[in-house]
């Protein structure tokens, strides 16, 4: 799969946006980085979510909903209404945005230590 090797790719920034059929999900990853990439190319986010845009492409496919995967990208996507990021996500006006994160390099080290797995659902209007 194409998507999967832009993923893997360190030397590529962008954003990997898919659209399928079901418009009431969207799935998102802001802060996705290759495994072992724990910095982004961000002053405002330089903590990679190692691996989270593999999770979200993998939902998204089972879901058959749009996604969309910032991968080490140049600006914090999810924390400015102007990025394309939230502008696209805006065009689509899901029903329900599943946005993927991980731990990046604070929390990696205890996770592989200890094999802890983490989930971390949020819900709510953000105004």
């Amino acid at each position: 799969m194409r998507e999967i090797n832009m993923l893997k790719r360190a030397q590529l920034s962008g954003l990997l946006i898919k659209e399928r059929s079901d418009k009431i999900y969207v799935v998102a990853a802001p802060h996705h980085a290759p495994i072992g990439q724990n910095r982004l190319p961000c002053n405002d986010h330089p903590d990679s979510d190692e691996g989270a845009g593999y999770v979200a492409l993998d939902l998204a496919e089972k879901l058959n909903c749009h996604s969309i995967i910032a991968f080490n990208y140049f600006i914090d996507a999810n924390k400015d209404r102007s990025t394309d990021y939230f502008r696209r996500i805006e065009r689509w006006n899901p029903v329900v945005l599943v946005e993927i994160h991980g731990h990046g390099k604070k929390m990696s080290f205890s996770i592989l230590r200890f094999l802890l797995v983490h989930l971390k659902i949020i819900s709510g209007h953000v105004d």
